[in-house]
C-alpha cells in the first residue's frame, strides 16, 4: 500500500539548499588564508575577515540544467 502525499510540503529542496550552503562553507573555510577568520550565520551565510576587511557571502542553490552547447 503507498501512503499518498502532497508534493508541494516535500522538504528535499530546503534540504538541498542548506547541504550546498555546508558545502561552500567548507570550501571557503578550507582556501581560508591564515590570516583570515570566517563566521558561519553572521551578516550573511558566511563571512571572511581579514583585518578590517569583511567579505560577505550569501549561498543560494540554483535548480536546472547546465549546457555548454548553442541553444
Amino acid at each position: 500500500m503507498e501512503v499518498e502525499h502532497d508534493a508541494k510540503r516535500e522538504a528535499v529542496p530546503a534540504y538541498h539548499g542548506f547541504c550546498y550552503q555546508a558545502w561552500r562553507t567548507a570550501l571557503a573555510w578550507i582556501k581560508l588564508d591564515e590570516s583570515a577568520r570566517i563566521y558561519v550565520e553572521g551578516a550573511e551565510d558566511y563571512d571572511v575577515l581579514i583585518g578590517a576587511t569583511a567579505e560577505t557571502t550569501s549561498v543560494r542553490a540554483r535548480g536546472g540544467t547546465i549546457s555548454l552547447g548553442p541553444r
